[in-house]
């Protein structure tokens, strides 16, 4: 049965049950002729049959059985089995036994991120160790790994049993929460919350209601007040059996009010809404419980949009009708009941409905004719009907994705309207690679297809809608002006230039915007903040380090697995000469009727954009980003550590997930992402320095990355710490080059719109910065050129890390080198007219040329940087001959390219 949990962000790993040897496998035989034949096993064997689950343990499975020895049956209080062998007692018996028995096959080596498991009875079991033991709820396991062919059998000394009581008797026995309980009966809900359930109940204590203003449950217990005292209990109460792992993961939930609860993680501390969860994870019979600090009020009932428009229709309806018929003066009654029920709500009506109702109702009132009355009555009511305003105008840009995302906290279907757009200009304030623009649109597309199908009101703008207006700012305002909301709700959108648009653009229509917080992410501004406080330096390493501890990820008792934070000397290598060996293509996507229309639109509309879309076949929906994750863990991520800084001809994805762009469109969680990838380390599917290092990218580069974007922008973007103000050259829109390697990495780049880390940052971003082209033009190219491109990420990788433009704050130095590595790392020089070993002569590499001309021109720059120490002595073993013919062949270079740039 599961207890209290104080604490809910604590970390949920254990170690693995290991506190007997397994046997060895018995796989021959089921579940239940196993245990018969081990011969420890009869009473339970007993209890199956009597129970009737004997057929369903033969069955396929896979089940994992907790399975209690005879001896442990015998440990039971004197007659305990005779009775629930009892024929009258097969349901209670049912539910003792499906509690030892949990869904698929778990190794006692599997179970190491688990704190409990769901067991087919519905309850969750407690799985512990304490001193090398291991205990489910107070039973120690004796026995592991007893194989099957439809399962495991893990032995326990002591019968395990679920909780008896059902959810008000629960709370009834903790004390601690008599005010709830007398609500729940002053409202007629004990019998509903005493049924079958199951129900999930956010539990206030006793202090949670005396914080509450004084007088208030008191008047809340009056039976006038019965119906609002029952919306707000029901606002408490979730359908299901949701525990508190689940619950976070979910981000929120629909209560029986009808109205959504949020469910977050801030500053170590788990809340619903703005109460904090004391206590979770209480079984009860039917249902669970998780306690909380403060009572959760419903959002306030407007008048909605639908509901003022329908009251109107119905009104006008009926009173034609009667007016038609020659009763007038009914005529009249029915509209001015009608203007005086809707003027009842008082401000939650615009302003100008309210005046145009008024005035209609003076008007009528000092009338004697009811011809003239239904008249004046039915223009107010005209003027009311398209005019009601609704509640949020919710916002969702093209990278925000998630029906879990803070946007759709307390959403009302009835009250509430999702506004998405396509603008061009999005397009073409950088000149935007056509399958940047696609993947964008049919990902939106769906997206709003989803949200229609789940009866969601959109109001969505296609680009070749007649009218478009092709800006966020205009398509706002025509927005604002159609639906009157009371205000915008915007999940802070990923690039700084956007989120003062909206700003500035919601002050200038005279409408609240409710910005809020982007929790797809592991950490918050203020946990970035944190760590940065009092750094004179900030090092993505331990940040790094930090999240891993926050999250408890690939640690165990405090320290990292393995001994060591990160496996980067074993992820270095390169191929052999024979190349990659044979793998699984990544699944593909093939573009649905919808992705095809959004291609069709992108190669009319944007025909002069760089860039093809013969390829295009990216996951464009959560499914699809699920599906591709899973193709991941399974076929590439085993290879991805060794090889992940590998290179090869013809060979765009290797080893690489192809997920970035799926997670920053938000159709994938990056929760998700490294749970998967820790759990293949957990099950050996792929191995330490592979999981390891894919989780560094997400948890450690992703979010480091963002965290420098939004501590330093907007003055980030102006950086440029080596003064470089040297033009792109042509060919990085062309692929046009003698330099295989670019010519490969940027040929890539624009048939797929996909080039992995390595060949961002040390071929077309090493190139550029040994150049020294001005770090906005090389950011403004990569914002432009990559499907996966959102400027909070693609900024600090480019001006930072890429371009050193920022001096230091994303990289501890440029990462800067000949020819020689990209050589080491691929196979691009084979074949090459150029020598990455010669800085000089008509055959000497463009890179290696000027990898010596870019420290010779910083090398007083650089000198203090203890990390660049040696590569500035390489420089003094030159001669002064040598360094001028270097000087003279970079000069070559870059007059050549400054001509076609």
């Amino acid at each position: 049965m599961r207890k209290l949990s104080l604490n809910l962000i604590a970390p949920l790993a254990i170690a693995a049950l290991i506190a007997a040897q397994p046997s060895k496998s018995m796989a021959a035989d089921d579940i239940v002729d196993t245990a018969v034949n081990a011969g420890s096993f009869k009473t339970l064997a007993a209890a199956l049959e009597a129970a009737g689950l004997v057929d369903a343990l033969k069955g396929e499975g896979p089940f994992t059985v907790f399975a209690p020895t005879d001896e442990a049956f015998a440990n039971l209080p004197e007659g305990t089995v005779e009775t629930l062998l009892k024929p009258e007692n097969k349901d209670q018996l049912t539910g003792i036994l499906t509690y030892h028995v949990v869904p698929g096959k778990v190794m006692a080596a599997q179970v190491v991120d688990l704190s409990g498991a769901t067991t087919l009875n519905g309850q969750r079991v407690d799985i512990k160790v304490n001193d090398g033991s291991v205990s489910v709820d107070d039973a120690s396991v004796v026995k592991t790994d007893i194989e099957c062919s439809n399962g495991v059998i893990h032995v326990i000394d002591s019968v395990i049993l679920p909780a008896s009581d059902n959810i008000p008797t629960t709370a009834e026995k903790a004390g601690s929460f008599s005010t709830l309980l007398a609500a729940v009966n002053a409202a007629g809900l004990a019998e509903a919350l005493s049924g079958e359930g199951p129900f999930t109940v956010f539990a206030p204590t006793d202090d949670a209601f005396a914080a509450l203003p004084e007088g208030t449950v008191e008047t809340l217990l009056k039976p006038e007040n019965k119906e609002k005292l029952a919306a707000i209990l029901k606002y408490h109460v979730v359908p299901g059996r949701v525990y508190s792992t689940d619950a976070l993961k979910a981000k929120k939930a629909e209560t029986l009010q009808g109205a959504n609860i949020s469910i977050s993680a801030k500053g170590g501390k788990a809340m619903v809404n703005k109460a904090g969860l004391v206590a979770t994870d209480i079984d009860a019979s039917n249902g669970v419980i998780h306690v909380i600090d403060a009572v959760l009020l419903p959002p306030e009932k407007k008048l909605g949009s639908t509901e003022a428009q329908q009251m109107i229709h119905d009104a006008v309806a009926k009173g034609s009708k009667l007016y038609n018929e020659g009763h007038h003066a009914r005529c009249a009654d029915v509209y001015m009941s009608t203007a005086r029920k809707m003027m009842s709500y008082g401000d939650q009506l615009p302003e100008n409905i309210t005046h145009s109702l008024s005035s209609a109702v003076s008007q009528a009132e000092g009338m004697h004719c009811p011809i003239k009355q239904s008249w004046t009555l039915r223009e107010g009511l005209d003027q009311a009907y398209y005019p009601v305003s609704i509640r949020n105008l919710v916002a969702v840009l093209g990278d925000q994705l998630d029906l879990n995302s803070a946007a759709f906290d307390d959403f009302s279907k009835e009250d509430d309207v999702v506004w998405m757009v396509e603008v061009k200009d999005e397009a073409t304030h950088v000149w935007t690679h056509k399958v940047r623009i696609a993947m964008f649109l049919a990902a939106m597309r769906h997206f709003r297809d989803d949200l229609l199908a789940r009866e969601y009101r959109v109001d969505y703008r296609q680009l070749d809608d007649p009218g478009c207006q092709g800006d966020f700012a205009s398509e706002l305002g025509v927005a604002v002006r159609k639906h009157r909301p009371e205000k915008i709700v915007l999940v802070e959108p990923g690039e700084w230039r956007v989120r003062e648009l909206f700003q500035e653009t919601a002050k200038e229509l005279d409408v609240d915007l409710d910005m809020r917080p982007d929790r797809h992410f592991f950490a918050t501004h203020e946990m970035f903040e944190e760590h940065a406080s009092g750094r004179k330096q900030l090092r993505q390493e331990y940040f790094y380090r930090e999240m891993r501890r926050e999250f408890d990820i690939l640690m165990k008792d405090g320290e990292p697995l393995g001994g060591k934070w990160n496996f980067d000397s074993e992820n270095r290598k390169s191929f052999s000469k024979e190349g990659p060996e044979e793998r699984p293509n990544p699944k593909r996507f093939s573009p649905d009727a919808t992705t095809k229309e959004v291609l069709e639109l992108v190669e009319k509309r944007f025909t002069d954009h760089p860039g093809k879309l013969e390829h295009f076949d990216w996951p464009v929906t959560p499914k699809q980003a699920k599906q591709a994750l899973d193709d991941f863990i399974e076929h590439r991520l085993p290879e991805f550590g060794t090889y992940q800084d590998a290179l090869w001809t013809d060979e765009p994805y290797l080893y690489h997930s192809r997920l970035s762009a799926a997670m920053n469109l938000k159709l994938l969680d990056p929760r998700d992402v490294v749970d998967a990838a820790e759990k293949a380390y957990h099950t050996k599917q792929a191995p330490l320095n592979a999981v390891e290092g894919f989780i560094r990218q997400v948890l450690g580069w992703r979010e480091y990355v963002r965290g420098v974007y939004w501590k330093f922008m907007p003055k980030y973007l102006e950086r440029n710490s080596l003064k470089a103000k040297a033009s792109l050259p042509k060919f990085y829109w062309t692929a046009d080059t003698e330099m295989n390697c670019l010519q490969q990495c940027i040929g890539q780049t624009l048939d797929y719109g996909y080039a992995h880390h390595i060949q961002r940052l040390m071929v077309t971003g090493l190139f550029a910065l040994l150049l020294g082209v001005d770090p906005k033009a090389v950011h403004e190219w990569y914002l432009a050129v990559y499907l996966d491109a959102v400027e909070w990420v693609e900024l600090p990788n480019t001006l930072g890390m890429s371009q050193f433009a920022d001096g230091g704050i994303m990289a501890s130095k440029p990462y800067v080198a000949t020819g020689k590595y990209i050589k080491r790392m691929s196979n691009y020089c084979d074949g090459c007219r150029y020598d990455p070993e010669k800085a000089t002569g008509e055959d000497a590499c463009p890179f290696t040329t000027l990898y010596w001309d870019f420290l010779m021109r910083h090398e007083k720059f650089l000198s203090d940087n203890q990390r660049m120490g040696l590569q500035l002595k390489n420089i003094e073993r030159k001669s002064e001959q040598e360094r001028r013919e270097i000087k003279s062949q970079a000069k070559r270079i870059k007059s050549h390219l400054s001509a076609n740039a």
